[in-house]
């Protein structure tokens, strides 16, 4: 499949309008990741939970109204990035290339895994951790003596969490539909698209004392809380590097797009993807593999893109 993708993008023009490089876009907006951290033999010990850990780029009631559940992400984009060429085909649609990367991003305190973990309340505080079936098998198959040394300092409220940096660099091609209005307005634009990427993720697996959720906002729509979770005691036990090539299927709608021949600007751009393969790398000191899957979405709510002449 991946081979197949990059065929694909050797086939496809690079350059159009005689430009390699369309511009400089500045932007604002959020990654989402979807991390799903498993060890080998043992099953799926940390997680990306979107009610645990979310950060809001708005922060002031007024934007939870209107903007709701997708102000929430991760972290923040990227706020520079290169533009490619765009290539109008006819009156509503396009084709083209995109590139986007991850430098350095950061996910802290995963929480143990939904399906696998269990609550526990004590003295006012709620924890999070694996449940007893997941601690037996870290116990027995995965633990080694210093391990266990802090399991047995700690045996009601141990837990394990993961800490992960983030590279990655995509690179990718859509055919789009959207619906102009005078020359330079365009709205509902939507793309379909193929990427192919590659990726570097350094993976921390700590061991916690406990690790403690507080409830930080309540959501009317969704009626859920959102809980700020924290890896109390944490102590790192492990580090596995995740490298290699992945692709992906994705969508992208923007619900505004002026463009001019000095600039574009968008607001309100929602992207999702849909990847191929997932990272797996040996553990530096522990006798399993780690590995995860190399997905992301982003909200981009607002952009300017400076062209060049």
């Amino acid at each position: 499949m991946l081979w197949a993708l990059l065929g694909l993008f050797t086939a496809l023009p690079l350059q159009a309008e005689d430009k390699l490089i369309d511009g400089i876009k500045f932007r604002l907006g959020m990654n989402t990741y979807s991390d799903d951290l498993k060890i080998d033999g043992i099953g799926n010990i940390a997680q990306k939970n979107k009610y645990i850990n979310s950060k809001l780029v708005f922060k002031e009631e007024i934007f939870s109204g209107s903007l709701g559940n997708y102000q929430r992400g991760d972290e923040a984009q990227g706020y520079l990035v290169i533009t490619l060429p765009e290539t109008r085909m006819g009156k509503f649609m396009f084709k083209g290339w995109n590139i986007d990367w991850i430098f350095n991003g950061k996910v802290q305190n995963l929480p143990p895994a939904e399906g696998s973990n269990q609550t526990v309340t004590v003295s006012g505080e709620t924890l999070l951790r694996q449940d007893d079936a997941m601690i037996t098998s870290l116990t027995n198959s995965f633990f080694n003596n210093k391990d266990l040394a802090f399991t047995f300092e700690n045996p009601d409220y141990w837990a394990l969490s993961a800490d992960i940096t983030k590279n990655a660099l995509l690179l990718g091609y859509s055919y789009g539909v959207f619906l102009p209005i005078g020359d330079q307005h365009r709205f509902f634009k939507v793309s379909y698209g193929l990427g192919l990427g590659v990726y570097q993720y350094v993976v921390d697996l700590n061991l916690c004392e406990k690790y403690t959720v507080t409830q930080v906002l309540y959501d009317s729509q969704e009626r859920k809380n959102y809980y700020e979770g924290n890896c109390v005691g944490k102590v790192q036990i492990e580090e596995a590097t995740l490298t290699g090539v992945y692709g992906s299927v994705f969508q992208s709608t923007v619900f505004w797009e002026r463009v001019t021949r000095d600039s574009i600007m968008t607001l309100l751009t929602l992207e999702t993807a849909q990847g191929f393969g997932i990272g797996v790398s040996d553990a530096k000191t522990h006798d399993k593999t780690v590995s995860t899957n190399v997905l992301f979405d982003r909200i981009e709510f607002f952009s300017y893109t400076y062209r060049f002449k």
